[in-house]
């Protein structure tokens, strides 16, 4: 049965901000799923990149 908990991430490790009922060991499958402001600030950071970098993919398709 799908449950959806919240979770931050820190030292390589998944850890849930409520208590689970999960046996030790248990193997899980993880969706992630970012907040919005993480979203956001992907979003602005790819555009950024592709801004400063569109002149060189411009320059290389002349040659």
């Amino acid at each position: 049965m799908p449950k959806t908990i919240n979770a931050v991430y820190e030292n390589g490790v998944f850890k849930p901000l409520e208590p689970i009922s999960l046996k030790e060991h248990a193997r899980v499958t993880l969706d992630i799923n970012l907040d919005d402001k993480l979203r956001r600030q992907l979003k602005d950071l790819t555009e950024n990149i592709y801004k400063r970098t569109a002149k060189y993919a411009e320059d290389n398709r002349r040659k």
